[in-house]
Parts: C-alpha cells; structure tokens; sequence
C-alpha cells in the first residue's frame, strides 16, 4: 500500500502525489468524492452518470419480459406466503 504525506495548504487544499494520478490514471477535472468513514478522509473517483446508466439498463437485457398475467401470479405467490 502506497501511502505519503501531504500538508493542507492555507485554502484547505491538498495537492494528490503525481505518483498517485498517474497509477489511477486522474486528470485535471476528474471528478473525486470525499468520505468520512471512523475518523478516516477517504477520496473516491465519483460515478460516471453515463456508464452507471448504461450499466442499470444492460441488467434487464438477458431476462424475459414479464406479462401483466405473470406479475399477478407473483403478487398472489407473495400474499399467499404472508
């Protein structure tokens, strides 16, 4: 695990080593989102809006569709197990 030391500047900046960008490939305006996780700042790449849209759409593509007459069948399997 790679881990180096970085001062915060007088703006609250903190300046990414180049020896990170470049292993993770990060450019000028890519964007980051920071966590909070048990007194820990964690710095993750932010979600790609167009690939987690296209991700969610390719989950349907290998079913079958499903008819109104199959989705009651479902809704009366799930009240007849209540």
């Amino acid at each position: 695990m790679l881990q180096l030391k970085r001062f915060i500047g007088p703006k609250g900046q903190v300046v990414l080593p180049k020896d990170i960008r470049n292993q993770l490939n990060l450019q000028t305006g890519t964007e980051v989102m920071f966590k909070i996780e048990e007194n820990k700042i964690v710095i993750e790449l932010a979600a790609d809006p167009k690939q987690y849209v296209e991700e969610f759409c390719a989950i349907g593509k290998n079913m079958k569709p499903i008819t109104m007459k199959g989705l009651k069948k479902i809704q009366e399997e799930q009240y007849e197990q209540r």
